[in-house]
């Protein structure tokens, strides 16, 4: 099958693309069990994650931007639906209902904006289908003691638009032990939910909403 490339907001073929993109779909990122954007170190060559004060920088091929203050926009860029997310905070996004991810190395400051000097991560999540159908998935993973749920359902609407509803809840204990108090940390609980409505407009046109609402609760440490 061929692979469409849109984090260069051209799209083109991968082949086709002159610049350096490495593609993951959702079948990829399911079979490594990766949750949430800073579970990406790895997935692809060159790129890494690393935990940090406020939040998780990236760097790809070694270069990258971790500062303590919240308000510095990294580096490494992430697109989420084509909406640019920059701080080190939004790499704690959740990644579900997912139907590819593109990371694009290099400087791309002219076709992405500001803040790719290093790179950026375009993230595509799924569109609503014309027939009503859904799925439902669960994971246990006992090192973590950590249960996820996640799925999403098509509605058709008629005339061409479709509605598409996804969640995502996620609990886990972690993997740090806390030896004073006597347990594992850190104890995370995130839920989200997305909306996307899709269907033409006009002859040309299409019109897509998309709304998502997360939520996230850590409590703990990261290092032991």
């Amino acid at each position: 099958a061929a692979i469409g490339v849109t984090a260069l907001k051209q799209g083109s073929a991968l082949l086709d693309t002159p610049a350096t993109v490495k593609v993951v779909n959702d079948e990829a990122l399911a079979v490594t069990n990766v949750t949430s954007g800073q579970q990406l170190s790895g997935i692809v060559p060159g790129y890494f994650s690393m935990q940090g004060v406020t939040g998780h920088s990236a760097s790809i091929r070694g270069l990258g931007s971790n500062s303590p203050d919240p308000s510095i926009e990294s580096s490494v860029a992430v697109f989420m639906n084509g909406v640019y997310l920059g701080h080190a905070r939004d790499f704690t996004l959740p990644l579900y209902d997912i139907q590819q991810l593109e990371l694009v190395s290099g400087t791309q400051s002219t076709l992405l904006g500001r803040n790719t000097s290093l790179g950026a991560i375009a993230i595509a999540t799924m569109r609503p289908g014309q027939d009503f159908g859904f799925n439902l998935a669960g994971t246990y993973t006992t090192g973590l003691d950590a249960v996820r749920l996640d799925g999403g359902a098509d509605v058709p609407l008629g005339g061409g638009f479709a509605l598409r509803a996804a969640m995502m809840v996620n609990n886990e204990q972690g993997y740090i032990t806390n030896n004073y108090l006597k347990r594992t940390e850190r104890d995370n609980e995130e839920a989200s939910g997305r909306i996307t409505l899709d269907g033409p407009l006009g002859e040309n046109g299409n019109l897509t909403i998309i709304y998502q609402h997360d939520r996230m609760r850590t409590n703990g440490q990261n290092l032991e």
